[in-house]
């Protein structure tokens, strides 16, 4: 985590990196927080796309990162990620956890928080989510349905 606005106090700073650490441990996936006064005069998502670069990092990288960048004088927040975290993990998806845990406490001033809240839903996702598993097809009589309902 890289705060260059230092909006973040240094033992909130310290809980974010080891939730960070923890992610990266446990589910594997990369999760960069970038924080500045300000992108301009480049808007939020060129600069991120920028910031990618420069950081090594690929959008069509396989592997599982996330790069959330803040903008804090500008109120402005984006998170570019890779192709292989974008099929589990939607732009969508990924826009409401911006809108529903992230932007709340943002809003209140509360930038540790809110990325606090945003790395777990991000971790919950990356790691929950379900896997199909290839199994036999049962064999019924020609012309009945199998039906099988799991709950």
């Amino acid at each position: 985590m890289t705060d260059q606005a230092q909006a973040i106090k240094a033992d909130q700073a310290k809980q974010l990196e080891a939730l960070l650490q923890q992610v990266k441990q446990q589910i594997g996936a990369e999760i960069y927080i970038l924080l500045v006064h300000s992108t301009a005069p480049e808007k939020i998502v060129p600069y991120t796309h920028r910031v990618t670069k420069a950081w090594g990092l690929k959008l069509d990288s396989q592997d599982k990162w996330l790069l959330i960048v803040v903008a804090v004088d500008d109120g402005g927040i984006n998170i570019a990620d890779s192709q292989g975290t974008r099929t589990i993990l939607p732009d969508q998806d990924l826009g409401l956890i911006m809108e529903k845990r992230i932007k709340p406490a943002f809003n209140a001033g509360n930038f540790a928080v809110g990325l606090a809240a945003g790395v777990k839903a991000i971790y919950q996702r990356l790691a929950f989510t379900p896997t199909v598993k290839e199994e036999p097809v049962p064999q019924t009589p020609k012309g009945a349905i199998h039906v099988e309902l799991l709950l």
